[in-house]
């Protein structure tokens, strides 16, 4: 998509889904949902404990609020995972660089920038790398089929030259 010398797209979703998911898993793996699965149960069942021991008059169902604790663990986890379904925008303009996603965003300016390239070789679809003057990651974007690469490209060393 083009506007006012700007172009934009959608990150693929055939690209970014494996490559989220991936990222994901080494965040939440089986383990650590687990874990944050057994401390919920825990920290209920000591306070379920300590309820009983100092209000022993005090009548509750303790099944349903466990379950309820586990039904909100797993609504938070599932909110961490929307990322997964939601592919990054790109709009690459004279100005610089803005990558949105959800509700964020990043504008990564020109003279910010240590590296701004676009990759072809040895790749399904292009990519546009970046790499800020501050930072040693390197952020990949692939680009969408319908973004022309040579007007893509035109912007981008436009937007360089005005350094």
């Amino acid at each position: 998509m083009k506007s006012n010398g700007d172009i934009s797209w959608t990150v693929p979703f055939r690209v970014h889904f494996p490559e989220a998911k991936r990222e994901l898993m080494q965040i939440f793996s089986p383990i650590a949902l687990t874990r944050i699965s057994l401390t919920t149960v825990a920290i209920t069942l000591v306070t379920r404990l300590a309820l009983q021991h100092y209000l022993p008059d005090l009548d509750v169902d303790w099944g349903p609020i466990i379950l309820k604790c586990i039904g909100f663990t797993v609504l938070l986890l599932a909110s961490c995972f929307a990322i997964v379904l939601v592919p990054p925008s790109v709009t690459v303009s004279s100005q610089g660089i803005l990558v949105s996603q959800g509700q964020s965003c990043r504008l990564h300016r020109f003279d910010d920038l240590a590296k701004c390239s676009i990759v072809e070789e040895k790749r399904e679809v292009p990519v546009l790398v970046l790499r800020r003057r501050d930072a040693a990651a390197v952020r990949e974007f692939a680009i969408s089929p319908r973004v022309s690469l040579t007007e893509l490209a035109g912007i981008i060393k436009m937007g360089r030259k005005e350094i």
